[in-house]
């Protein structure tokens, strides 16, 4: 696994229907993220999330190899549901979205514990799409004390991004052994429902 696969990774992927349906959800979240952030600002927030979560991956697990955008499109996600809390306030019916967005989540994260599935690329993907969310995506406030608050966060999600892809690039290149930093992070790629179901993965 070389350092460029974090990158086209995001770009290649195993099939028409692959690609056909990552395009689907890319064009869903991308579009309404788009009107919001700009162009530039959605695609510094898409190109993040995919090469941050595939890398994030590989630290994890030295034999992972991710194909398709799904890192990128978790990522998309993760800064909808950012778009989501900076909007809090707007919204009316609170309990509606949290019953709606719950099951989403668990779905979405939950498929990633299926053994076809690279989860750790899932999972870094959306976590980094927090982060750049709250880093670049625009933001309302209600009073000088809300503008002040959301301005410091936002630059300290910037910060925070950088140095977390600093700690990426250089743990890329010096852990030998992935198994060793969390023995049990296993369990959060595959989830062994059957004996033997995780196999092809652990092995």
């Amino acid at each position: 696994f070389s350092f460029s696969f974090s990158f086209l990774g995001i770009i290649r992927h195993v099939g028409i229907g692959h690609l056909f349906l990552n395009t689907i959800c890319q064009l869903k979240l991308g579009a309404a993220i788009e009107q919001i952030s700009g162009f530039w600002k959605m695609a510094i927030m898409y190109l993040m999330s995919g090469i941050g979560g595939n890398i994030i991956a590989s630290v994890v697990d030295s034999t992972s190899f991710s194909c398709g955008s799904s890192s990128a499109i978790y990522g998309l996600i993760g800064v909808d549901i950012v778009d989501l809390l900076q909007t809090w306030q707007l919204e009316t019916d609170h309990k509606k979205i949290i019953l709606s967005l719950i099951p989403q989540l668990i779905l979405i994260l939950g498929i990633g514990t299926l053994p076809w599935f690279d989860n750790f690329a899932h999972l870094g993907g959306f976590f980094i799409g927090i982060i750049s969310g709250y880093a670049f995506l625009p933001y309302l406030h209600f009073g000088d004390r809300d503008r002040i608050a959301k301005i410091l966060v936002s630059r300290s999600a910037r910060i925070g991004t950088f140095v977390l892809f600093l700690v990426l690039f250089i743990l890329f290149y010096i852990v030998n052994d992935p198994s060793t930093l969390c023995t049990q992070c296993k369990y959060l790629n595959c989830i062994p429902w059957t004996e033997g179901f995780c196999d092809s993965v652990w092995t």
